[in-house]
């Protein structure tokens, strides 16, 4: 048996070390920050209820057969119930505002709310006051205070997103100017036509495809079961100078060791644990600089041992058919990922103790067009390529020289899935097992990023859609 680097235990310490750190981090974020973008806070379920929320929202306004007469009364009774939790002020204003829409009274328990999350904001009492001044103003009782000068700006300032253009338009109302009323309306409305259409376009590409993914799922299982694995253009390893699977298994940890321990160090420097619109690019580095770092690191193992990376799959041959091979397996992939995915949901929905994707609340507030561009960077850039290489490539290659292939694939599909919030561990498990096949039919690395990008891309496209201004 191959003897264990002396590296590994240190990577292994630090690796364990991050681990035990991360869990005793409080849950502190800075003094002062624009409300809209604490979605950060959100409980797995929580932000669930907030994605249906705003998915209901926008097919209410697209009209058409998506406008379901309970729509507005179910986005309003969830927000109402976040604003209960969450210090999050948009989630009680979005209440007040559909409430209004709904002909119901002001309800002054949502006002209350409302100033203790701009409290809990360090918000100027002066402000405070202006801005439940202006909510009275438009949908309290008569008579009704005048509306400030600077309504329209103040607005403008809470980050309303989708719902801006409802209360634009009420404010011009009052304001005695019709015309700029309409234009709101109808800016609103021509928001969710596009997330509608969006929406719509990319759930026919995803049945499309998944449909042919369940005629090749069952040309996969049948070679499975007659080991006919040469239909599905499997490629035979080849005697090749390698390294052995401690070598790669210690290039594996040192790259979990290095992202953690770096990543933890980082959060101690800027007292912040989560993560933060403004820390993006500091993110988009770190992924970006730690996957590097380790790769070069495997690298020049492989290069004092006389082997290449090829052997893990890291190789341009037939890359062209090796693409199309990942655009297959995507398809594959999909019925497969969307199966799992709901029974996560049924089992995973309720439990309050369950965080999302620490990406996924970052989509959901509102930021500039290159932040976005950063976010699509870290999830179909970054993401598909280290944790390919490394998990499919590093791991998986290691692991099936040490325990066989379909241990190896179960184990490294394992390991894949736990490093992912716990909800997600289930689809996660079945993305990890389906790009790792992909890895063992054809050696190579590249029809599992290209899967692996496809996923994330489309993914990013739909929450994109979602919370488009």
């Amino acid at each position: 048996m191959q003897t264990l680097p002396r590296t590994l235990y240190l990577w292994l310490t630090i690796l364990a070390a991050s681990f035990v750190l991360g869990e005793r981090l409080p849950s502190r974020t800075p003094e002062k920050r624009p409300a809209a973008t604490a979605q950060e806070r959100l409980t797995g379920p929580d932000f669930d209820r907030y994605l249906d929320a705003e998915r209901s929202l926008r097919f209410y306004y697209s009209g058409g057969g998506f406008k379901k007469p309970d729509s507005l009364e179910t986005a309003a009774k969830s927000y109402r119930e976040l604003a209960k939790n969450i210090p999050v002020p948009n989630l009680a204003r979005r209440s007040l505002i559909l409430d209004a829409k709904q002909h119901k009274p002001l309800d002054t328990a949502l006002l209350t709310t409302l100033e203790a999350d701009l409290k809990s904001e360090k918000v100027a009492s002066k402000e405070i006051a202006a801005e439940l001044s202006l909510w009275k103003a438009l949908y309290g009782p008569a008579p009704t205070p005048a509306l400030p000068p600077d309504a329209l700006a103040r607005v403008k300032a809470m980050h309303l997103r989708f719902l801006e253009s409802e209360v634009l338009a009420e404010v011009a109302q009052r304001q005695g100017n019709p015309k700029a009323a309409q234009a709101a309306k109808a800016t609103g409305e021509a928001v969710a036509k596009r997330y509608t259409t969006t929406v719509i376009s990319l759930v026919l590409l995803m049945f499309f495809a998944g449909l042919a993914g369940v005629g090749l799922l069952f040309l996969v299982g049948y070679c499975a079961y007659t080991k006919k694995w040469q239909w599905l253009g499997k490629v035979e390893l080849t005697e090749a100078p390698t390294l052995g699977w401690a070598e790669l298994i210690d290039g594996f940890v040192f790259y979990l060791a290095l992202y953690r321990g770096l990543g933890l160090t980082f959060a101690f420097a800027v007292r912040q644990w989560h993560l933060h619109p403004s820390l993006i690019p500091t993110q988009l580095a770190l992924q970006g600089g730690t996957g590097l770092a380790a790769m070069a690191y495997l690298a020049v193992k492989a290069k004092r041992q006389g082997a290449t990376l090829a052997t893990i799959g890291w190789s341009k041959r037939d890359l062209g058919l090796n693409v199309l091979y990942g655009v297959a397996g995507y398809a594959a992939t999909l019925p497969l990922s969307l199966l799992l995915g709901y029974i996560a949901h049924a089992l995973f929905h309720n439990n309050a103790n369950t965080t999302p994707n620490p990406v996924l609340p970052l989509l959901a507030a509102p930021g500039a067009f290159w932040e976005r561009g950063v976010i699509f960077l870290m999830a179909a850039g970054c993401a598909p390529l280290f944790e390919e290489f490394f998990f499919r490539g590093a791991l998986l290659t290691g692991l099936r020289q040490r325990f066989g292939s379909a241990l190896g694939l179960v184990f490294s599909a394992v390991a894949f899935a736990v490093v992912h919030p716990t909800q997600d561990w289930i689809p996660i498990f079945g993305l990890g097992m389906s790009f790792g096949l992909m890895r063992h039919l054809r050696q190579s690395l590249v029809p599992g990023m290209v899967a692996h990008f496809l996923q994330n891309s489309l993914a990013f496209l739909m929450l994109t859609a979602l919370f488009a201004d």
